[in-house]
């Protein structure tokens, strides 16, 4: 994560946190979802899904949404990805 500040510790448990407009349809990391609820709200739609892992994830999602059940795959920029140390406090 270049733009931290803060050196990582090899081996140490982070909380990762992306913000679900910062999910987008191209970009440099892909994230794999499972779609389960499709909020919509005019032009845009959020996405509720579950990562491979189990974790819940939510995407904002602009044009026709992806159907429920359908697996999908958006995209984080680093830069965007924020990191929490276990007490919940943002790695900067």
């Amino acid at each position: 994560m270049p733009h931290l500040r803060t050196e990582l510790v090899p081996g140490e448990e982070v909380q990762v946190g992306i913000r679900p407009e910062h999910l987008r349809p191209a970009g440099a990391v892909p994230v794999r979802l499972r779609v389960e609820v499709i909020e919509l709200l005019g032009a845009t739609a959020f996405i509720h899904g579950e990562l491979p892992s189990g974790k819940p994830v939510v995407a904002e999602w602009r044009g026709v949404p992806p159907d429920s059940g359908e697996t999908i795959t958006v995209f984080a920029d680093p830069v965007e990805v924020r990191l929490f140390d276990r007490g919940g406090l943002r790695i900067r």
